[in-house]
């Protein structure tokens, strides 16, 4: 059975209940203070973390994670209802990667996965890295991690998308079929 340690103040916590990560098929764990999700990380071995980065110790907690010895790979969620760490423009996705958060200029898109111009990212094919995807007419932006499938060349990096919060997958996949509609259409 899969197993998710959520580690979240209760306004985000009450927001995931309806997500993907609150399904029946799931061992789950919840934790409001960061120090408590790392003991729990510990003892329950998670395979996804889901933590709150608006929480005291969240940054520290990730390193922790990413550091810690465990008997499978863990997957790292980060959320975040701060209007900072929403994209500016439509076209940048944001990237949290083990570092830091970073932005990206999307060049191509499908249901699979991004091809994204980003300089600098200290990152390897492998590499997990969360996303924030803002889609043209979407309210907010997609969340979802993913998965480094190319080593960066000339500043560009091709992730395959691993799994989304909520509707993520339908969101893109309705972006796309709206965009291919309009490329097929005869001009006016």
């Amino acid at each position: 059975m899969t197993t998710v340690l959520v580690c979240a103040t209760p306004e985000v916590e009450s927001d995931l209940c309806h997500t993907l990560f609150w399904r029946d098929d799931l061992e789950r764990y919840v934790a409001d203070r960061t120090e408590d999700a790392g003991t729990l990380a510990l003892a329950t071995e998670p395979h996804i973390v889901v933590i709150d980065l608006a929480l005291r110790g969240a940054d520290r907690l990730i390193t922790n994670l990413r550091n810690q010895a465990l008997p499978h790979p863990v997957s790292i969620v980060a959320l975040s209802h701060d209007p900072a760490d929403a994209a500016d423009h439509e076209e940048t996705s944001m990237l949290r990667t083990k570092p830091g958060t970073h932005r990206g200029l999307v060049l191509n898109i499908s249901a699979g996965g991004l091809l994204v111009e980003c300089a600098g990212l200290p990152i390897h094919p492998g590499d997990d890295v969360t996303l924030s995807l803002p889609i043209p007419g979407l309210g907010k932006p997609v969340e979802g991690r993913a998965r480094v499938v190319r080593t960066p060349i000339e500043e560009q990096i091709g992730l395959r998308f691993e799994a989304f919060a909520g509707d993520g997958d339908a969101s893109v996949r309705h972006f796309l079929a709206t965009l291919a509609a309009q490329q097929s259409s005869p001009p006016a």
